[in-house]
């Protein structure tokens, strides 16, 4: 089970955008709830209007897309600010990785609304 008090996965990581917040999952099978550290747009970054395509993870260094968590399912697209999660830890490697809105066939059009880097250690 993991706890809030858990150490957080993302603290060695430039955010813009960004913040790393914990949540606990919706089932809690044996009445022990599990819980994950995410990292979610930030309050004032997930006000802004999204409006022209969907959200979703782009790595622009090695050009890989990645996924949000929806509840407990890999999404490659997100419609909403508040939908987006990001939990894998391993989708947080490349140099950078970004989220994005606009056409994911298309990534070098969408606009960044977020971003992640991880610093060096």
């Amino acid at each position: 089970m993991v706890e809030a008090d858990d150490a957080n996965p993302f603290h060695r990581m430039g955010l813009h955008g960004l913040r790393a917040g914990f949540r606990l999952m919706w089932m809690c099978p044996a009445r022990h709830c599990a819980g994950l550290w995410s990292l979610v747009l930030t309050d004032n970054a997930g006000q802004h209007a999204f409006e022209g395509g969907r959200l979703f993870v782009y790595a622009p260094a090695t050009a890989e897309s990645g996924a949000f968590l929806d509840t407990d399912v890999a999404v490659r697209t997100v419609d909403h600010p508040g939908q987006v999660r990001l939990a894998d830890t391993v989708s947080c490697a490349p140099p950078r990785v970004e989220g994005r809105c606009g056409d994911p066939g298309h990534p070098e059009r969408a606009r960044v609304v977020a971003s992640a880097t991880p610093l060096a250690q």
